[in-house]
């Protein structure tokens, strides 16, 4: 019958390994938290870079209509100037031919009251201003009636004149074709008007929005700042959960070798009574046999 082996050392002390295992539960838990904070942090500088792209995007949006509007501006301007230019070589013709009409006995002619010389273009372009004055502007009543009288006074002026011209062939062929290079003219100055405010109002979008890029790279380039400080922590929190499990690793290896002597000493120890036993006519059993046999007593 075989015999009984003896008693294997014990394992490394329980309260040091139980330590160890305290201490890297709660390092990992932290890890654990600090990859979390980390990622949060990366997600919000990845959503404010985002944003950041989007600001640039419509700020160039802006820029590139503030500029096609500002090319429709430069076009309206190189056809404006030859007109203008025309309507001045008219204008003086129509002085010299003759800009004074005879009043009538107590009209107050139109360069009394407008300050001009009051010639048909003028008169025809004042009207025209107060009427585009009226249609776009918030007036009070008593400006806009104010306003619709002198637009009746002007009209009734225009007509008088036109009357008159009528009997002046040459002034009548210079002014029929002033009044309409002088409507286009206006036309032209209210479009470019137009397009030069739309124009301003893109180029402020586009810096306003250009701000707000600045704004938002601000907030991320502090959002990187905070996950990279996040993520240094939890580098430091993964090293030392590293070290530990090491550590235990360490202990559990030293706790095998220390058996494995122990058994391999014990084998010996027992296997060599054995053999005495065997020599003194002790039956072995298999356990015995194999024993002996790793021992070298067989």
């Amino acid at each position: 019958m075989a015999l009984e082996s003896p008693l294997l050392p014990a394992a490394p002390s329980p309260a040091d390994r139980g330590a160890l295992e305290v201490s890297l539960e709660e390092h990992r838990r932290r890890w654990d938290a600090l990859r979390a904070q980390a990622a949060q942090a990366a997600q919000q500088r990845d959503t404010l870079n985002l944003q950041v792209r989007q600001a640039i995007e419509q700020a160039h949006q802006h820029r590139d209509q503030r500029d096609g509007y500002n090319r429709q501006v430069s076009r309206i301007k190189e056809q404006r100037d030859p007109i203008e230019r025309r309507i001045r070589d008219l204008e003086k013709q129509v002085e010299a031919t003759g800009r004074d009409f005879p009043e009538p006995r107590g009209w107050q002619s139109s360069e009394e009251k407008t300050g001009g010389h009051g010639s048909i273009p003028r008169l025809q372009e004042e009207t025209e201003r107060l009427e585009f004055q009226q249609q776009t502007q918030v007036l009070s009543p008593d400006r806009e009636r104010k306003i619709i009288e002198r637009i009746a006074e002007l009209r009734r002026e225009l007509k008088r004149r036109q009357d008159a011209l009528r009997q002046n062939q040459a002034l009548q062929a210079l002014v029929e074709e002033l009044i309409p290079l002088k409507g286009q003219a206006a036309g032209m100055r209210r479009e470019l008007a137009r397009l030069s405010r739309t124009s301003q109002e893109h180029h402020h979008k586009m810096a306003a929005a250009f701000e707000e890029a600045d704004r938002l790279r601000l907030q991320a380039d502090q959002a990187h700042q905070e996950h990279l400080r996040i993520q240094g922590e939890a580098d430091g929190a993964h090293r030392e959960v590293t070290r530990l499990q090491r550590e235990l690793r360490g202990l559990d290896h030293k706790a095998a070798e220390e058996r494995r002597r122990a058994v391999q000493e014990g084998d010996k120890e027992t296997a060599e009574r054995i053999f005495e036993q065997f020599k003194q006519g002790a039956k072995l059993g298999t356990e015995d046999l194999l024993l002996l046999q790793r021992s070298g007593l067989l």
